[in-house]
């Protein structure tokens, strides 16, 4: 996360999982949506992307694409989070197929909008940064 400008160093753990579709808009171009939920530290998000997937082969792709970081927490009135309901961010990642099923992911995103405030992290107006590696598994 960055306030004001300058790294805070946070760092935390993400667990993430979530759905996706995927859509050929070219022969080896596709269109990709998904919702995932992801849960850093004791912070949780609903996370809609969508994604411009090119396959370079028949194993590797990368995709990049905008990503919408909605703050689940904001629901729970048990929190009193004084962080932003929704952040925008940009991201890319890519893709290994190990088969028609199994692939394993790498993404990062950039916080493109000051969404956090926490007192206890001295997080002021910071931004969501992401770095993730992830295996999926296709139905």
């Amino acid at each position: 996360m960055e306030t004001n400008s300058s790294k805070t160093g946070f760092v935390g753990s993400t667990i993430y999982g979530g759905i996706f579709t995927e859509n050929h808009i070219g022969s080896t171009t596709l269109l990709m949506n998904e919702l995932l939920f992801s849960w850093v530290n004791n912070r949780h998000f609903i996370e809609a992307t969508i994604h411009l997937k090119q396959m370079l082969n028949d194993r590797t792709a990368v995709f990049p694409g905008p990503k919408l970081d909605i703050t689940a927490d904001r629901f729970a009135s048990q929190k009193r989070s004084k962080s932003g309901f929704a952040g925008i961010s940009i991201g890319t990642g890519a893709q290994y197929h190990f088969s028609k099923h199994l692939f394993a992911e790498g993404r990062y995103s950039i916080g493109l909008s000051k969404q956090f405030r926490d007192v206890f992290f001295d997080i002021n107006d910071g931004r969501r940064n992401d770095l993730r590696f992830g295996v999926g598994f296709r139905f």
